[in-house]
């Protein structure tokens, strides 16, 4: 996302108390890295899926990671419900 955007981008980092920021010189971007913190972010995108094409790009990076991890869409969702 573009430099102008990062209070949003910390907003979000302190509300789901998940997550970093990197702000570059053009640009800022928030990543999650921990196994904890995936889990949270599959847990709120499951409670309150997106309701645009972009639903489709959550549920393919939720397939890598259950694929990445080999575990069933079943065990994911016992961790997210948690």
């Amino acid at each position: 996302m573009h430099k102008d955007d990062a209070p949003m981008l910390e907003v979000v980092a302190l509300r789901l108390k998940v997550g970093h920021i990197n702000i570059g010189n053009h640009f800022v971007s928030y990543y999650v890295t921990s196994k904890d913190d995936i889990v949270s972010i599959l847990r709120i995108f499951d409670r309150f899926p997106l309701n645009t094409s972009k639903n489709l790009n959550y549920l393919m990076w939720k397939k890598g990671y259950e694929l990445y991890n080999r575990k069933t869409s079943r065990q994911i969702s016992s961790e997210v419900a948690k």
